[in-house]
């Protein structure tokens, strides 16, 4: 997906939007990856090209991370019971 010239280089990305903060919210904490991705899109580089994260990719990360955190707040409020 091309981006909406917001940015001209993956420099120009603030960090918590690029993909490697992505990938590491992924693995060790989905609340903050389903709050990234709420507030706007994830950067990529691909052949040299500024790219965003696909629309399919984008919905399957928010329900992704949407359950783990339900999950999380879950087994939480489970513990103080």
């Amino acid at each position: 997906m091309n981006i909406a010239k917001k940015y001209t280089s993956y420099e120009m990305v603030p960090w918590h939007h690029k993909n490697w903060f992505a990938i590491t919210l992924f693995l060790l904490f989905a609340p903050a990856l389903l709050a990234v991705l709420l507030t706007g899109d994830i950067y990529y580089t691909k052949k040299s090209e500024l790219k965003t994260y696909g629309k399919g990719a984008k919905i399957f990360l928010i329900i992704w991370s949407g359950l783990v955190t339900l999950q999380l707040v879950s087994s939480v409020g489970k513990a103080f019971l």
